[in-house]
């Protein structure tokens, strides 16, 4: 069967607040009223590299599912897309994986390819495929609600550089966190540093190195 979207707690927080920027989109930015998080400590951010749930068969066009499973869906198409898979495992009861390969370092403001336009208020790239709304305040949120966030929206934050070195990529177009504006970079709102607004695709990779040394930036690690 095909996977079908169910809406969240949490996505109907993010939709509300969502509202309240549209009928006052000069005002403060709403803070974001999630539910408690659950209490099965097994909750992560899903692997949907998978093509089934664990314990579930791919049979080329559908996964079945295992002995003992006593959810609502006899089978779930093998393949889908991200978002479907998300849809899929809450509508069917059916778990992925964890990611294990990436330790989510919270302390980050925004999700991993996000832009932070205000202080705590994120939003997501133009061409990103979203379960929940494309923009979020984090203002108020804790790891936890980060993580909670996380689950069911399926997104990810940066991940922990486990003692190892950054090897910044100067090919990046913009430092980590910095706004891509036309033809340049503007720093994000909680930037406190002495540069603003650089053409920095016009510099050289010693060049971006100097600028970013001055300028306190870095750019994404490699």
């Amino acid at each position: 069967m095909n996977a079908i979207e169910e809406v969240s707690e949490a996505q109907q927080a993010v939709e509300k607040a969502e509202a309240e920027v549209v009928k006052n989109p000069n005002g403060a930015a709403p803070t974001i009223n999630l539910p408690p998080l659950p209490a099965d400590p097994e909750e992560c951010t899903p692997d949907f590299a998978a093509a089934c749930p664990d314990g579930w068969t791919d049979n080329g066009s559908v996964c079945r599912p295992h002995e003992g499973y006593s959810g609502a869906c006899k089978q779930i198409e093998s393949g889908l897309p991200d978002i479907a898979k998300a849809a899929a495992a809450s509508y069917c009861q059916a778990k992925w994986g964890c990611n294990l390969e990436c330790e989510q370092d919270y302390s980050f403001p925004c999700p991993s390819s996000w832009t932070e336009v205000h202080a705590g208020l994120c939003v997501a790239p133009s061409d990103a495929i979203l379960i929940c709304e494309a923009q979020l305040d984090v203002v108020n949120l804790s790891a936890d609600d980060k993580r909670r966030v996380g689950v069911e929206c399926n997104l990810q934050w940066p991940c922990k550089r486990s003692g190892s070195v950054c090897q910044q990529n100067f090919a990046a177009k913009c430092p980590a966190g910095w706004i891509e504006t036309g033809a340049g970079c503007a720093p994000p709102p909680t930037y406190t540093g002495e540069c603003g607004f650089e053409q920095l695709a016009k510099l050289t990779r010693g060049q971006k190195e100097a600028w970013a040394a001055s300028c306190g930036a870095s750019f994404p690690c490699l």
